[in-house]
Order: structure tokens, then sequence, then C-alpha cells
């Protein structure tokens, strides 16, 4: 049988293959720690302090092959986590932490995807009874106090229906498939469930940034008419070097927002890797809140309530859509196509 220090009291219950989600021979682990699955044949290893429960081959194409780049950028961020673990991990006091904890209210058996390194979240605010349930593909140095596997979103080694609350505090954007992490996260919901999403709208940066160009550009054309000339390309927002050096600023900007780091004399993102592919040297891709609301309903959620905090962090509760609606859906577009058709 796995050790108490590899796997928690009660959590080889919820634990199936992340691949094929048959039942897992727990208690027969090998010498080397390590067992296979008994339908698919997927190995998997225990670590110091947790099961290791990420596939060794991903069955999707799609997420093969953003893999690589996805590591890079897992070694990235170590860096900003181990340097400054204050902003850039949800621990000690921080107003947006404190404002997410009162939003999702944790309660009954709790799952957090993307529960990071640290001990314990300090948005971990349980209301009543409540367990926590915690999955990263980062091991981390501490010991948890929760129960914890190290996995990843888009492959939940977890049961169908089993979960009250699934929260996900800012690391969809940090997903190698947002929309796949999404719809693990709705199997192993329960009917009654509910989904608290915490996320930063990059747009909300690009937005400030691309006004400041504009005012910037009235003032230069309010310049130019007073001396007579004509603003021409300038006032049509044209490629001046002007303009490409804003863009510059802001390009810089919308990553250091949307990492949520505190800029440094000497930052440390400068010198390191940005892989082909990716957003930035920490993403994959950003989140905006038009993307992530189209997400939810692609992927069965209906939204249920939407807070913004200080413009920027966006928190989200959604549920499960029920199927009746889904269908009823289905079944008016179809008819719809009928007319358009006639």
């Amino acid at each position: 049988m796995l050790s108490g220090e590899a796997l928690q009291p009660g959590l080889e219950t919820l634990l199936v293959c992340p691949v094929c989600r048959g039942e897992l021979p727990l208690s027969e682990v090998s010498e080397s720690r390590a067992w296979r699955c008994s339908r698919c044949g997927c190995r998997y290893e225990t670590g110091t302090h947790a099961a290791i429960l990420i596939p060794e081959v991903l069955p999707h194409r799609a997420v093969r092959r953003k893999w690589n780049a996805w590591v890079q950028l897992q070694e990235n961020g170590l860096v900003y986590y181990e340097a400054d673990p204050e902003h850039n991990l949800s621990v000690g006091e921080r107003a947006d932490v404190e404002a997410f904890a009162t939003f999702c209210k944790p309660a009954g058996l709790v799952l957090d995807i993307g529960c990071g390194p640290q001990s314990l979240p300090s948005y971990w605010k349980p209301v009543g009874e409540a367990e926590l349930i915690g999955i990263d593909p980062l091991s981390g140095e501490e010991e948890r106090a929760f129960g914890f596997v190290q996995g990843i979103g888009e492959y939940l080694p977890f049961r169908s229906d089993t979960f009250d609350q699934v929260l996900m505090a800012s690391s969809l954007d940090h997903a190698l498939a947002p929309r796949r992490v999404l719809r693990e996260a709705r199997r192993v919901l329960k009917g009654d469930g509910r989904l608290s999403l915490w996320f930063f709208d990059v747009d909300t940066t690009k937005r400030t940034f691309a006004q400041r160009c504009r005012d910037h550009r009235r003032r230069i054309a309010r310049r130019l008419r007073k001396l007579g000339r004509v603003p021409g390309i300038l006032m049509r927002g044209g490629p001046s070097a002007l303009l490409v050096k804003v863009r510059r600023r802001l390009a810089i900007a919308t990553a250091n927002g949307a990492t949520g780091a505190t800029p440094h004399p000497a930052d440390p993102a400068e010198t390191l890797t940005v892989p082909s592919g990716a957003a930035d040297a920490f993403h994959i891709e950003y989140c905006t809140t038009s993307r992530v609301f189209r997400w939810l309903s692609q992927t069965g959620y209906s939204i249920r309530r939407v807070r913004v905090f200080e413009r920027s962090h966006v928190f989200v509760e959604a549920v499960p859509a029920s199927r009746p609606v889904l269908g009823f859906l289905k079944r008016a577009e179809s008819r719809r196509g009928e007319h358009r058709g006639a």
C-alpha cells in the first residue's frame, strides 16, 4: 500500500487513471514505487509527498504539441515563485486573495486545480465543514496541509461527479488547453456543484494603454495644429516611430500585468526564454472576459455570478448547465437551420 507520506488517507478512494478513468491498483505498488493502470497500461509513480499522476504519453495531439513550450513556462514560473512568492503565489495578506476568498466561500469537498507549491493557499477560508484536495504540476518543497496529487488539469485523476466545488485561482491562463481543463472540471463536479474561477483580464490593461496612446496622439495633433501643420498619418494611428515605442511599452506592461509580478529594478523576466507558441515567458495564452465566457459556454457551464475586483481581476461562479437545457438549445438551433434552408 502507498505510504501516508505519498498519499493521504482517504484520497485513494477518489483516484482513477487520468487517461482512461479506469481503476488504479494502488495496493500493488512495485519496489520502484510505480504501478500501471489495469485497463490502459499507463505507468505512474509516487513522489516523496504525493502520487505523480501525469500521463507519460499524452493522448491528445493538441496537448502534446504544446508540451515542450509548457514545460519551459513552468521552469520560468519557478524563478518568480522562489524569488517573490508573495506577489506570485496566493500567500500572505493580499487584497485580491481576500476578495476571492470572500467570493468563492469554499464548502463541501473542494478540488483546487493549480493549487500551487505552497503548503496552503491563503484563499482557503471555508464556510462550515469543508475538505480541500489540490492538484498541481509542481510538487513543491513544503508539506501540504491538504490532500494533494501531482498532475495537470487537462487529465484529472479523479472520479466523475465527486466534488461539491472546483476552484481555479489564477491558474486557467497557465493551462495547456484551457477548454479541456474546464471540461474535466465539469466532469468531476457533482450535478449541483459549482466552479469558482479567478482570472486576470489582460484586455483591461490593453484598453488602458490604448487610451493613453490615443490621448498622446491627440496632444501631438493639437500641437501640430498650432504650428499650422497637418497631422496626417499620426492622426490615423499610422506606423510612426513614436507609436512603435508606445506599443513596445504596451507589450511589456501587458506581460507584467498578466503575470501579477511586481516590477523590479533588475527584472529576471528579461532573461527568461519565451518558447515558440507562448504568449510570454509565463503563459501559453492570455485570458479575457469574453474569451473565458465563450470557453465556459462551449464546455457546458451556466454563469451564475461575476465580480470584477480592481478592474482587472475577474471572479466567476459557474454551474454545470442542465442537460435538458442543452438539448433544448440544440433542438432550437436545428429548427433555425431548417427554417433557413426552407
